[in-house]
């Protein structure tokens, strides 16, 4: 596995249920992560903390069959050339991860064309 580093929140990496006592503890985004105007385009998922390089940020795609789910972190990602994060494929998830360190108030961001072995990149539904 590619990362060895503390993970904030595995939004949606478990498909088993978590145990709510009501709607109100729901979480859609960890903490640290927020929906904001971007720059880029429309709007984009931003920290307000700061991140070190090698954290996992969450689940952002659950693939089930020939189906992919976007989570809240998937549904916000931008895209640059000057990219602070990747996604990894392991096994049927799509997990969001600093590739560097990053100040809080940053936009997440990854490079939609770009590919290595163990990173899937694309934006299906958009």
């Amino acid at each position: 596995m590619y990362w060895n580093k503390k993970i904030i929140h595995d939004v949606g990496g478990n498909l088993r249920s978590t145990p709510y006592k009501d709607s109100s503890s729901y979480r859609p985004l960890p903490k640290g992560l927020a929906i904001q105007k971007s720059n880029i385009d429309g709007q984009g998922l931003f920290t307000n903390i700061n991140l070190e390089e090698g954290i996992i940020l969450g689940v952002s795609h659950i693939q089930i069959d020939d189906l992919d789910f976007r989570t809240p972190i998937g549904a916000f990602l931008n895209h640059s050339d000057d990219e602070n994060c990747k996604l990894i494929k392991e096994e049927n998830k799509i997990y969001l991860v600093t590739i560097k360190n990053i100040k809080s108030d940053s936009e997440l961001t990854v490079n939609y064309g770009k590919k290595s072995e163990n990173a899937v990149i694309y934006r299906k539904g958009h």
